[in-house]
C-alpha cells in the first residue's frame, strides 16, 4: 500500500499570519542585529524582567484602534491603515508604507488549558502558520509592556520568503494572548531597533473583554472556485478570500478571516495513490497520518454522504494543534478516478455555530467527468 502523494499537516489559524504593508520588498540591508550593551532588553532566560526604555527621539502621537481596545504611540509620520485581506485589531504604518505594525490576539479559551506565555510565543513564531523564518542574527528577550512582561523575538529573517527586519512580541492578559508585530522590509537593528521597542512598550490594552459576537458575516451571495486544472469546483460565500494559503498541496483553498473560517480541497488520482487503495484505506491513512497522528482528536461517527454522484463519509473532528483548539468538518469522497478531501475548519469555540454552513458549502463540491 503506497502512501498518499498529498499529505496535509492540520493547519492552524490564519489570524496568526502576518501581512506586509508593502506589495514587495526592496533589497535588504547588510546590517546584522547586534544591539549594544545599552540596548533596552534582557535575554529570555534572564532573571531580570525589567529593562530600560529605548532612547526617545522625534515627535510621536497616540492612535486608538477602531473599537478603542488598543492604544499605541507611534512616530508622527505613522498612521492607521486598514488591510482588506486580513482582520487585525490594529494596523499602522509610516507614510512611505515601509515600516508597519499589526496587533492581533488569540482568546485563551481557544488554546489548550494551562497555555502559557511561552506557548503563545511559540505559536506566534511558528513558521508553518506565520510564514516567519528567523535569520542567523536573532535575539530573544523580555520587554516591559503595559505593566506586564512580554516575550520578544527580533531578527533579520524572512516573511513568506521575503527578507525583513522584524520585532515580534507576545503579551499575556487575563483573557487573551496578544501578538505585537513590527517590521521593515529593508530595515536593520541599527536603524529601527529603538523605534520598534519604543512603539512596543507604548502598547496599552484598554479593553480585554472576551468577544462573543462574530466580527463579520459570510455573504449569502456565493461564488464558484475552480482549481487550476479545471477538475474540481466548490461554491463558497463571495466575501471569502483566496489570497492566503495555509495548505501548500491544496487544489482549492479559501478563508474568511473575520470569522476564522477556512477551507481546503485536496484531490488525488487513484493511479497516483495506489491501484489497490479503497475509500476505507484512504480514510484510514488520512486519519492516522494527518488528522489524528497523536491520538488526541475527538472524531464523530462517520456519516455516509452522496455529493454530485460521489459517495463517501463526513466526520467532525475536534482536536488541539500546537495547543490551539480547532474544529473540522472532513468530507472524504470517491469518484471513478479520484479520492478527495473537502475540509472546513475554525476555532472550536465557534465550531458548533459554523459547522452546518460548512456542510452546506460542501454539498456544492463537484468534479469534472
Amino acid at each position: 500500500m503506497s502512501l498518499l502523494k498529498k499529505s496535509m499537516k492540520l493547519p492552524m489559524m490564519i489570524v496568526l499570519s502576518i501581512p506586509l504593508v508593502v506589495s514587495g520588498c526592496s533589497s535588504p540591508s547588510s546590517s546584522a542585529i547586534s544591539p549594544s550593551a545599552e540596548s533596552s532588553k534582557t535575554p529570555l532566560d534572564s532573571s531580570t524582567e525589567t529593562i530600560k526604555a529605548a532612547t526617545h527621539s522625534g515627535e510621536e502621537h497616540t492612535l486608538l484602534s477602531d473599537n478603542k481596545e488598543i492604544q499605541v504611540s507611534v512616530p508622527s509620520n505613522w498612521k492607521k491603515y486598514s488591510n482588506k485581506n486580513v482582520e487585525m485589531l490594529f494596523t499602522a504604518s509610516d507614510q512611505q508604507e515601509n515600516s508597519g505594525l499589526s496587533i492581533t490576539r488569540v482568546s485563551k479559551s481557544d488554546l489548550a488549558a494551562g497555555s502559557t506565555l511561552e506557548d503563545a510565543f511559540n505559536i506566534f513564531n511558528d513558521p508553518f502558520s506565520t510564514g516567519l523564518e528567523p535569520g542567523p542574527d536573532t535575539d530573544t528577550y523580555k520587554l516591559n509592556m503595559d505593566s506586564k512582561t512580554a516575550s520578544v523575538i527580533e531578527s533579520k529573517g524572512s516573511l513568506n520568503g521575503k527578507e525583513v527586519y522584524y520585532l515580534n512580541a507576545a503579551l499575556e492578559t487575563d483573557n487573551h494572548f496578544y501578538r505585537i508585530f513590527l517590521f521593515h522590509p529593508d530595515g536593520s537593528a541599527s536603524v529601527d531597533h529603538d523605534t520598534f521597542v519604543r512603539i512596543a512598550q507604548s502598547v496599552k490594552i484598554l479593553n480585554d473583554e472576551m468577544t462573543t459576537e462574530d466580527p463579520g458575516r459570510s455573504s449569502i451571495v456565493k461564488k464558484t472556485l475552480t482549481s487550476e486544472d479545471g477538475y474540481v469546483q466548490i461554491r463558497i460565500p463571495s466575501n471569502w478570500s483566496t489570497s492566503l494559503s495555509l495548505v501548500p498541496d491544496a487544489d482549492l483553498q479559501a478563508s474568511f478571516v473575520n470569522n476564522e473560517d477556512y477551507m481546503a480541497v485536496l484531490h488525488e488520482a487513484k493511479e497516483d495513490v495506489g491501484a489497490d487503495i479503497t475509500l476505507q484505506d484512504y480514510y484510514d491513512l488520512i486519519m492516522e497520518n494527518n488528522v489524528n497522528p497523536e491520538g488526541n482528536a475527538s472524531i464523530s461517527e462517520r456519516v455516509p454522504v452522496t455529493i454530485n454522484g460521489m459517495t463517501g463519509w463526513q466526520v467532525e473532528v475536534r482536536t488541539e494543534v500546537e495547543r490551539m483548539k480547532i474544529g473540522y468538518v472532513y468530507t472524504f469522497l470517491e469518484s471513478a478516478t479520484h479520492f478527495s478531501q473537502v475540509i472546513f475548519w475554525t476555532f472550536e469555540s465557534r465550531f458548533d455555530q459554523a459547522k452546518d454552513d460548512y456542510k452546506e458549502y460542501t454539498e456544492t463540491y463537484s468534479e469534472s467527468q
